[in-house]
């Protein structure tokens, strides 16, 4: 399976919100491994994709990406999933992901709804 642009934008999201509160956890980078060995990510862009914190891809990027609502919800899950890898979720990283539900058209309860129901589980 080879890397397709939106794949790329979704990999870059993850990366962003691991590198958030400012450091790569353990959880998060196996968490992220996982992702770049289903992608076939080359180990010379896995390494310059993990040196730190891409910038968040754009709105347009990421509606690509994700074209279809139920998507960005499974995504945005996902991602509060990943930042609960070190024990909570960070200020940053919560930041982020308000950001991104932004850009994805979720909205903010939407997002509280569902890091709720990710913490309960």
């Amino acid at each position: 399976m080879s890397m397709t642009d939106q794949d790329f934008t979704l990999l870059k999201t993850l990366v962003a919100l691991a590198w958030a509160d400012g450091s790569l956890a353990e959880g998060e980078l196996e968490w992220i491994e996982k992702v770049m060995d289903q992608l076939q990510v080359p180990a010379d862009q896995r390494q310059q994709m993990l040196k730190g914190a891409p910038p968040l891809p754009s709105e347009g990027d990421l509606k690509d990406a994700l074209p279809e609502g139920e998507d960005r919800e499974t995504f945005l899950r996902f991602l509060l999933s990943v930042s609960l890898e070190d024990g909570e979720t960070s200020l940053e990283e919560l930041d982020l992901l308000k950001d991104l539900s932004h850009k994805l058209g979720v909205s903010g309860d939407a997002l509280e709804e569902m890091r709720q129901s990710v913490l309960a589980t």
